[in-house]
């Protein structure tokens, strides 16, 4: 899963702890909102000046817009869609 693996490892991640992320892939009454979304996970850039730094903080921006844009809605999207997005 190459591309799940270019989100900081996320594959290797959910093969390890699959029941830590079991609440985010399973059915709930509770609406996932976009604060907690943001309580799930912890960025961890490359130091500043590293080659991929710029693209990391892009993604973040990008994903940070995505979360403003949804918040308060009720949006329906695959997880496929939002990794490739």
């Amino acid at each position: 899963m190459e591309g799940l693996d270019s989100l900081g490892g996320f594959h290797k991640l959910m093969k390890r702890h699959p029941q830590a992320l079991l609440p985010l892939f399973s059915p709930s009454s509770e609406k996932l909102t976009s604060t907690k979304l943001r309580s799930l996970y912890t960025a961890n850039f490359k130091e500043v000046g590293h080659n991929d730094r710029q693209d990391e903080e892009d993604t973040m921006y990008s994903f940070e817009c995505f979360l403003q844009e949804c918040d308060g809605k009720i949006i329906y999207i695959s997880f496929i869609t939002l990794t490739t997005l």
